[in-house]
């Protein structure tokens, strides 16, 4: 029998968008394995409803043998009935506010992570109780609901890349730190945030971040690379000197000088440590020095900090754009490395970035730059 069209939109995600998910802006996260595995290590904010208990209770309180069409309605209905009873005790502390996105996840994404058709020869629980969500029921509490997400290889996947964001019993939610957002279509690869995360070294080591590209004027680059004792890694390559000039090697003269990329060999001194408390981290940095103003010499910027990425990105290792909000200058230069390093349009790469980082949004003159940019080639 073909599914109803859904009321809610149903969405698989993956362990990319898991990691960008807004968690303390209260998506609400359901964990469909069991309670000790819950426990043993599970999603910050998430909440437990045991399928594996509500099947085993639902095969006691259902005769499953040989289901005849009314006895599949039963088991849907006593599955459902016993998930809106779950969800009101869960309710009764602590609605949820203005919530319109539910997030659902097992162990390995089996079933539920596969769609709206279920894999199985007969509906599992999960795959039950998810069509339930999507197709229209009325859920007390979600009137504003709009979307179901499903982790789709599962909780083992995302831990497997992200270990610093499971909660587990020496970790608590307390325990957490902001992170940046990854930059869609880049494999976790590149990273977007603000000054505070420039200055999280935990942040970075957990990430392993090897460069970092500054576009301000005036934020430390926290964790370049010492070159001996007590000096820091040279500064060579672009002058202002009325406009930002290129990244070869400038004509004589005096001026404020940006910082430029190493070279491969120094890559390998970079530290990573993947500790709670990183004692160590030596970053290569760029620093593209302008203002978040609409004459700022955007494209000059963008000449330098498009081969400081792709470098990185052929060299496997990882970046972080900031700025000072992570919302006009640092998404400038990461939509221009989308548009070159995916060959799409400037609204294309603000949809995907916006996706990830909705606060994402240059100012109208690096616009312009950038849709000039994309009309030259």
């Amino acid at each position: 029998m073909p599914l109803p069209l859904p009321v809610r939109q149903y969405r698989p995600l993956s362990t990319e968008e898991v990691f960008n998910l807004p968690l303390y802006e209260a998506p609400f996260l359901i964990d469909f394995r069991s309670k000790s595995e819950h426990a043993k290590s599970s999603l910050p904010f998430s909440r437990s409803f045991p399928l594996t208990h509500a099947s085993s209770s639902l095969a006691k309180d259902v005769d499953t043998e040989g289901l005849n069409p009314r006895g599949e309605e039963r088991k849907s209905n006593w599955l459902w009935e016993s998930f809106l009873h779950w969800l009101d005790e869960e309710l009764l502390d602590n609605p949820p506010d203005r919530t319109n996105l539910l997030v659902v996840y097992n162990s390995s994404g089996e079933c539920i992570g596969s769609g709206l058709e279920c894999p199985q020869p007969t509906r599992c629980a999960p795959h039950e109780l998810l069509v339930n969500l999507v197709k229209g029921e009325s859920i007390p509490g979600f009137e504003r609901l709009k979307t179901i997400c499903v982790i789709q290889h599962g909780l083992k996947a995302f831990q497997e890349c992200f270990p610093y964001l499971i909660l587990h019993p020496g970790r608590s939610v307390s325990d957490m730190i902001p992170y940046p957002q990854a930059v869609p279509l880049f494999d976790k690869q590149m990273y977007i945030g603000d000054r505070h995360i420039a200055a999280s070294k935990k942040a970075l080591a957990d990430l392993n971040i090897k460069r970092v590209i500054n576009v301000t004027k005036d934020i430390p680059n926290h964790f370049e690379i010492q070159t001996k004792e007590g000096e820091k890694q040279p500064e060579e390559g672009v002058r202002m000197v009325g406009k930002v000039r290129d990244s070869a090697s400038p004509p004589g003269g005096h001026g404020p000088k940006r910082q430029a990329s190493v070279s491969h060999s120094q890559s390998a001194e970079v530290l990573h440590n993947l500790s709670d408390k990183p004692k160590s981290l030596s970053l290569m940095y760029l620093r593209g020095p302008i203002d978040d103003v609409e004459s700022a010499p955007l494209e000059g910027v963008l000449r330098m900090t498009w081969p400081f990425i792709k470098a990185a990105l052929e060299a496997k290792e990882r970046v972080l754009v900031h700025c000072s909000a992570g919302r006009s200058r640092s998404a400038s230069v990461v939509l221009h490395a989308l548009m070159q390093a995916q060959n799409i349009s400037y609204h294309r790469a603000l949809v995907l970035l916006q996706q990830a980082r909705p606060q994402c949004k240059p100012n109208p003159g690096f616009a312009r730059v950038l849709q000039k940019l994309e009309q030259a080639e």
